[in-house]
């Protein structure tokens, strides 16, 4: 299982900058997805965050990629004579 210590970090340095958040760390499991949410959202924020996941609901919906990412092939090695 992968570890989270690197959003743990993120998230400690983002509450030492005073800035609002939103982290989804999104893991596969054997028999269920797990997701694990961070947040830190000011009262004064929540309307912009709403805006915005309404937003991101959008994009995906309407997206017709599955934002794998993608690697290039392996080049081939000449044999040598």
């Amino acid at each position: 299982m992968p570890s989270l210590d690197f959003i743990y970090d993120i998230t400690e340095k983002l509450d030492e900058e005073e800035l609002d958040y939103l982290v989804l760390a999104i893991r596969e499991g054997r028999n269920e997805d797990k997701v694990d949410v961070f947040f830190n959202v000011r009262k004064s924020a929540e309307g912009v965050l709403n805006s915005s996941l309404d937003q991101i609901k959008e994009i995906i919906a309407d997206r017709d990629d599955d934002c794998s990412p993608r690697k290039p092939k392996a080049k081939r090695k000449r044999k040598k004579k």
